[in-house]
């Protein structure tokens, strides 16, 4: 349970990093760090991303436990930017989402999205960058019921050290928080 959450958490993180510089795009790059939820459990992080938006990229994702288990995530994304529309397969063990959206102006993305177990939605993300450099993400989606949650991530990336910052706070209004740090291939 603490390890899907910290999924959420990361997915925030994800999100987020499509409002980064480009620079933080164009390279392959391995990326390291830790996630630690409201209760003060920490996850370690390992990534390791090949390919880049337009051509297609594939981030593969591990996370480990105090305890030493581990669980991977694949991502695999690509944006049309003559079109301004994008498709994400998440795949975790036998889950898989895949979220098709169109960015409707800076920062902002509407879409739908389909797992492979039958469930389906809408979403809305609108990212900002605040005056002191930082930027917010605030996520809504509805299901197929109907029902509607939402999150927000606050963001800081300090380009001296390549670490991305977080703080996210979830539906059920728990805070989780991370840090990664970006290291591109020579």
């Amino acid at each position: 349970m603490f390890i899907n959450r910290l999924f959420t958490v990361f997915l925030c993180f994800s999100v987020l990093l499509f409002t980064l510089p480009d620079t933080l795009h164009a390279k392959d790059r391995t990326s390291s760090g830790t996630l630690t939820n409201a209760k003060g459990k920490t996850v370690k992080y390992q990534g390791v991303k090949t390919g880049n938006l337009k051509e297609g990229r594939t981030r593969n994702q591990t996370f480990t436990g105090v305890n030493g288990k581990s669980r991977t995530r694949t991502v695999q994304d690509q944006y049309n930017k003559e079109t301004s529309t994008g498709t994400k397969t998440i795949t975790r063990g036998d889950y898989s989402r895949t979220m098709t959206g169109k960015r409707t102006g800076k920062g902002a993305w509407n879409g739908t999205y389909q797992t492979n177990n039958g469930k389906s939605g809408t979403y809305n993300t609108t990212t900002t960058k605040n005056d002191d450099g930082s930027y917010t993400r605030n996520n809504s989606w509805t299901n197929q019921d109907g029902e509607t949650k939402s999150s927000s991530t606050t963001g800081t990336y300090d380009k001296a050290t390549k670490t991305l910052n977080t703080t996210t706070t979830g539906p059920d209004g728990k805070t989780h928080s991370g840090a990664v740090t970006y290291t591109p291939n020579q």
